[in-house]
């Protein structure tokens, strides 16, 4: 219910608004590519306030090679009801920010994550298919564990939602459990 809901307020917000969505890329990929500060700052001020700017914003930055310039644009976001729809489908590269092995790029990623944290109980449905991909073996430690203080949080705030998650949940928790690094191992507990 909730996913159809949000696919169609993501729908409803894209449709008719080519023009502002092509134009809000444009900034996007030029901030993203040019990783200039001004020029994040520049399309925050631009894109505040209006869904279908920040949808089309969103999908070029990630969409591109840039993954730090990415998360350094959703971490300059408020993260509202209105726009979670368009931050979910980015919260697996944002996961795998906090895994990367350049310090930059981990910061970022740890910035964005802030703004993911934020995100209303009511996405639940959504948000653990991206937490479960985060929690592969082939991810990096730092994603793992992230991933599992997320479903923690997401746990104590909605959990009848996670409940009824849970014969998803224990499959992907439990290698976690025998990680052989500690974090994971303790964060799975």
């Amino acid at each position: 219910m909730v996913s159809k809901q949000v696919k169609t307020v993501k729908q409803e917000a894209v449709s008719g608004q080519v023009s502002k969505g092509k134009a809000a890329k444009t900034e996007a990929s030029t901030a993203a590519k040019t990783g200039n500060k001004e020029g994040h700052e520049a399309l925050l001020s631009k894109i505040k306030g209006k869904p279908e700017a920040i949808a089309a914003a969103l999908d070029e930055a990630f969409g591109g090679q840039d993954i730090e310039a990415a998360c350094r644009l959703l971490a300059g976001l408020d993260v509202t009801p209105e726009i979670e729809a368009f931050v979910l489908p980015h919260l697996g590269k944002v996961l795998d920010a906090m895994g990367h092995k350049k310090v930059p790029i981990r910061q970022a990623g740890e910035a964005a994550w802030v703004k993911t944290a934020q995100l209303t109980v009511g996405a639940v449905s959504l948000e653990l298919p991206a937490l479960f991909a985060a929690m592969e073996q082939e991810k990096g430690w730092q994603t793992r564990t992230a991933a599992l203080r997320r479903l923690e949080a997401v746990a104590q705030e909605s959990p009848d939602a996670v409940a009824a998650w849970l014969p998803a949940v224990v499959p992907h928790v439990t290698p976690c459990l025998f990680d052989t690094k500690a974090a994971v191992a303790t964060a799975a507990r």
